[in-house]
């Protein structure tokens, strides 16, 4: 029945503060995360804080990421209140405020770009990388915020390797990022197989990518087109530095 209006009741931190606002929806298609799919809007969102004491660490952890990425990309001050806390065990005042926040970031932006036609891919940051690696990997393998996190360091180096990001912004995120991400394995990958999957991704155009990158902690900005090849270097560049975020075999 489609067009019918929805409500959504999330039930995992990572819905509370990814896709519970917004209004996307998709499927994941074995070529591609994400690809095939449609906008609408609910009328209502409940989130319902309770239902987060169902949750195993692996999960909380998944949507404590996609918080953490609001603060990275728009607020600074999201950001620093979030490393003053901890996850577990459950602080349901602190979570509060930081969903509230986190929300309000995100809605803010789709209310300015609802399509996705411009302001609205900031949101994928870390996606790039986090998509292929969930792809790549398997769906399931990795949970799309443990795949996101590795993505997020990776859009951060490479917003430090072009001289964007100050040095010191990327020690903090990569030295917080360290504590809370397990080591993301892939195998068989080359360059081939990158090239292809990246630019299956959804932010592609002209046989290159819309990258997002960092200017500062809580400041991001498009890099429209940037060459495949170009990542490709820098992910094995990053591989290489760190491999405790993620390793090749």
């Amino acid at each position: 029945m489609r067009g019918i209006p929805l409500i959504q009741v999330p039930t995992t931190l990572l819905a509370d503060v990814d896709s519970s606002v917004g209004g996307k929806t998709a499927v994941n298609h074995p070529s591609a995360k994400n690809t095939i799919g449609s906008f609408k809007q609910p009328e209502y969102v409940c989130i319902e804080l309770s239902f987060l004491k169902t949750l195993p660490s692996r999960e909380l952890k998944s949507g404590f990421i996609e918080l953490l990425k609001h603060g990275l990309i728009h607020d600074i001050n999201l950001f620093e209140f979030i490393q003053g806390q901890t996850l577990e065990p459950l602080n349901f005042e602190f979570l509060e405020e930081a969903i509230f926040r986190s929300c309000g970031i995100k809605g803010r932006v789709v209310e300015q770009d609802e399509t996705e036609t411009g302001l609205r891919a900031i949101l994928n940051f870390g996606h790039t990388l986090g998509h292929l690696i969930e792809t790549h990997a398997g769906y399931g393998t990795y949970l799309h915020g443990e795949a996101v996190g590795a993505g997020m360091c990776f859009a951060a180096f490479v917003s430090w390797h072009c001289n964007e990001l100050p040095e010191k912004d990327w020690e903090r995120i990569s030295s917080y990022l360290r504590k809370i991400l397990a080591p993301v394995v892939l195998h068989n990958l080359d360059q081939d197989v990158f090239r292809d999957l990246i630019l299956h991704d959804k932010k592609t155009q002209n046989q290159a990518v819309n990258f997002i990158m960092l200017k500062k902690l809580g400041a991001s900005f498009i890099q429209y087109e940037t060459p495949v090849e170009k990542l490709w270097d820098e992910f094995k560049n990053f591989t290489a530095l760190y491999p405790e975020f993620v390793e090749l075999r």
